[in-house]
């Protein structure tokens, strides 16, 4: 059963308590509240989760790519991702890996 699902379900339910039992105040709050919680759920799940945020913060943090010494493309350097690893040609070309978004610094001395 999806989020929603479940939502119209208590929906439909408080409907039927509402009408026939005058002291069912407490379970319509709390199926009430029960809406509220999955409603929330769903927007976290559009935002990400806690780690997807801290993961994206991260690549925000300019690192510094590996020069590869013995990189067989001619004419270019070859670079690796401090972050997934893969590789990507050219000095200051890109401020973020083409793979996986890691902001990339470029003052590679020191």
């Amino acid at each position: 059963m999806t989020e929603n699902e479940a939502i119209e379900r208590i929906k439909d339910h408080m409907k039927i308590h509402k009408l026939n039992e005058p002291r069912a105040i407490y379970i319509t709050v709390a199926l009430s509240m029960a809406i509220t919680a999955l409603k929330e759920i769903q927007q976290y799940r559009e935002i990400g989760t806690v780690e997807e945020c801290r993961e994206g913060a991260e690549k925000q943090k300019p690192k510094k790519p590996e020069k590869v010494t013995n990189s067989s493309i001619r004419h270019t350097d070859d670079y690796i991702c401090p972050n997934c690893g893969k590789h990507f040609t050219g000095t200051g070309i890109a401020e973020y890996c083409y793979h996986c978004g890691q902001a990339i610094q470029w003052n590679l001395e020191g």
